[in-house]
Order: structure tokens, then sequence, then C-alpha cells
């Protein structure tokens, strides 16, 4: 059962009626939360409706509040709507950025994802060497890994890296992922592009570098990288956490997923050439 918290899906109509010289106006009040809350309902899920004129109020403004529900659905419901709470729209008092905290549940739901994954892949590559005990290796053989994939995937192959990584901060990564040959020749590449293309910037390498290092706040990059203002930082921090590169974990701070740092060093590492 999960806890679903559905925004919007109401709204206010104002009608006129001109009947001669006499002029009236109607005013009603719709939901059209009906069907969808029904049906979610009665699969077992507890639904929590929040109408429109009650989101700028109401709608939890932080990351943390937003974890008390396991699904959020913003449904015929405007930006304008959740981030102009009274204090905002009325006195002009800073609040809670409330779209940020959107994204950081969000970012938290990727990593929380992806460190799943890494979990199964992992679970399944134990099976399998359960089930097919890795030969005994060579100290002098270098191709030590190479040998063992070849072993393990006779044909059509497949491709893996692995890697373990400290970084000076003091945080250790262990990562092991792979897929067939036969299925990275099928797929479709070009689903790829984006997130490859992400990198292929000198400054967001410089600033996946340094927030692996610990650097996590935009301040800090700037002050770090000595160029750049935090206005042209934040365009490449926004691009690398859409990317998946970079997710946010508290206030202002960025970090790499774990999932993703081993992955990222592989990149690197294949484009040394391999020579």
């Amino acid at each position: 059962m999960a806890k679903v918290l559905i925004a919007g899906e109401s709204w206010m109509t104002t009608s006129t009626h001109v009947k001669g010289v006499d002029e009236f106006s109607v005013h009603s009040y719709v939901e059209g939360v009906g069907p969808l809350k029904n049906a979610l309902e009665a699969a077992g899920h507890e639904v929590t409706h929040m109408p429109a004129h009650l989101v700028p109020t109401e709608f939890p403004g932080s990351a943390e509040a937003l974890g008390r529900y396991d699904v959020v659905v913003l449904s015929d419901i405007g930006a304008n709507s959740i981030q102009l709470a009274p204090g905002v729209f009325e006195r002009f008092t800073p609040g809670e950025d409330r779209l940020q905290a959107l994204e950081e549940r969000v970012a938290a739901l990727e990593q929380q994802a992806l460190g799943q994954q890494a979990l199964e892949q992992q679970a399944l590559e134990q099976q399998a060497g359960e089930r097919q005990p890795a030969p005994a290796t060579d100290a002098a053989d270098v191709f030590w890994a190479l040998n063992g994939v070849r072993s393990r995937y006779p044909g059509p192959g497949a491709v893996l890296f692995a890697g373990t990584a400290e970084t000076a901060a003091g945080a250790r990564y262990e990562y092991q992922y792979g897929l067939e040959t036969e299925h990275l020749l099928d797929v479709d590449w070009t689903q790829f592009a984006d997130s490859l293309a992400s990198l292929g910037h000198p400054v967001r390498l410089t600033i996946l570098r340094a927030v692996l290092g610990g650097t996590e706040t935009v301040a800090g990059l700037v002050e770090e990288l000595g160029s750049g203002t935090s206005g042209q930082i934040y365009h490449h921090v926004h691009q690398l956490t859409a990317a998946g590169w970079l997710s946010p974990h508290a206030r202002s701070r960025y970090r790499i997923p774990p999932a993703r740092v081993i992955p990222l060093l592989a990149i690197l590492t294949a484009a040394t050439g391999g020579n």
C-alpha cells in the first residue's frame, strides 16, 4: 500500500448570465479527482487530496515533508500555486522553495532506485559466482579480468566494468555492472546521448571532480574553480543534475550519486584510449 498525495484537480468557475437587462453571476466549485482517487483507494492505497486552493498554504515545503508520501501527483496545478504562498504573494516575505524540494525528493528517489539496481546487479553476480566459481587467478596474468569475463560469457560475450575508489573526503565506493554484448549491439544508442553529452564540457568535468573531492556547494565550486559566476556554475550543475550525474542531498548541496561514481570513473578510464 502506498501513501499518495494528489495536489490540484479542483477548480472554481464563474459564469455570467445576461437575461434581457438583468445580469447574474454564478459561481461553482468542482473537483475532478474522484475517478483517480477512487481507483487508487480501491487498489488499497491511502490517498490524500489537496484541492488547488489549499496548495499555496498547505503543500509540503521540504523534501523531508514530501517524504511522508510514496507518490506525489500534481494534476492541473501550476507552479505559481506551489511557489506563491500567502506570505510571498501578499507580504513579499521569502518562503520555502517548494519546487526545489520536489527536485530534491525526486533526486533522492532516483538515487534510491540506482542503489537498489546496483544491489540487485551485485546479487546476480554473486549468484552467478556461486553457480560457476571463478578459476584461481595467476598474479602474473595481467588479463585476469578479461579472462574471467571470457570464462563466464563465452559467447556472444559481455562488457563489464567494476572498481573500487576511496576519495580524499573519506568516502569509499565499490561497484560492478555488466551487459551482454548482444544486448548492447541491439539497443538504441541514441538514448545515451544526453547523458554522455552532459559530460562533454571541461567545466562540468571539473565540477564533478571537485564534488567528488568534497566541495558540495555552488559557492564552494565558484571559489575552487576560480572562474565563472555563480549563475554560470548553477547552469552546469543543473545540466549535470538533469542527466543524473549530480543529485541534491541537502539544502543547496550536491553530490555524485554513489551508484554513479564508479561508472563515471570507468568512462574517464575509457576516454584515455586504453593505451
